[in-house]
C-alpha cells in the first residue's frame, strides 16, 4: 500500500494506518542508485510539526554496483505519522527500490 509523493520519493500511508502506537517496528527493504547520495527514510508527522518533525532516520549511500543493497531501520510508531523514502531526485541519477517490508518487534 504505497503511494507515489511528489517528484523523487514514495509516501507509505496506508500501510501506516494498520501500526499501533508506541510499538516498534522493522521497515526493510533493496536499493540500488548511481547517484552520491542514493535517498533518505524520513519519519514523522510533517515538516513543520512541534511534536514529531519528519527526521531522516536512514541516509542511503552511494550502490552503483549490479548487487541490490539491503537496508533495514526500526522506529517506535507514534500515531499520525508517515514514513517517506526518497530517491536521488533532481540531480540526474535514478535510485530503484524493491522488496519494501515492515514487521513489528
Amino acid at each position: 500500500v504505497t503511494d507515489l509523493g511528489k517528484r523523487g520519493y514514495l509516501h507509505l500511508s496506508g500501510a501506516m494506518n494498520a501500526l499501533t502506537d508506541g510499538k516498534t517496528y522493522v521497515l526493510s527493504f533493496e536499493y540500488r542508485s548511481g547517484g552520491s547520495m542514493a535517498g533518505s527514510v524520513y519519519y514523522g508527522k510533517g515538516w513543520t510539526d512541534p511534536t514529531l518533525p519528519l527526521t531522516d532516520i536512514l541516509p542511503l549511500g552511494q550502490a552503483t554496483n549490479a548487487a541490490w543493497v539491503k537496508k533495514e531501520v526500526e522506529f517506535v510508531y507514534s500515531t499520525g505519522a508517515k514514513l517517506e523514502i526518497y530517491g536521488d531526485a533532481g540531480i540526474g541519477w535514478p535510485t530503484y527500490f524493491k522488496n519494501k517490508a515492515g514487521k513489528r518487534l
